[in-house]
């Protein structure tokens, strides 16, 4: 996955979600699925959500918590991942 894209993914049309105190819970209305994630990973959803691209996205994160950047990439592709098993987002 490149630094400056996301791949080609998009939010599923039945998912729904909720920021709730510092967690988003996000849903798949069609099979029930859901997931909740904690405040770094609600950051990267609400960014991903506002359409900022990945760069810019792991920029931010890895300014913020003075983390080296190819973490904050591995971590969001292990997310995009199992988003993408629970059809959250689906591939565009």
């Amino acid at each position: 996955m490149k630094k400056n894209d996301w791949p080609a993914i998009r939010l599923s049309k039945k998912t729904v979600w909720r920021k709730v105190d510092d967690e988003a819970v996000i849903m798949n209305i069609e099979n029930g699925n859901y997931y909740s994630l904690d405040e770094i990973g609600t950051e990267i959803w609400e960014q991903f959500v506002k359409g900022l691209s990945l760069g810019e996205i792991i920029q931010k994160i890895a300014g913020k918590y003075g983390v080296e950047s190819g973490m904050v990439q591995r971590d969001i592709e292990k997310l995009i991942k199992t988003l993408l098993k629970e059809k959250i987002i689906v591939r565009a």
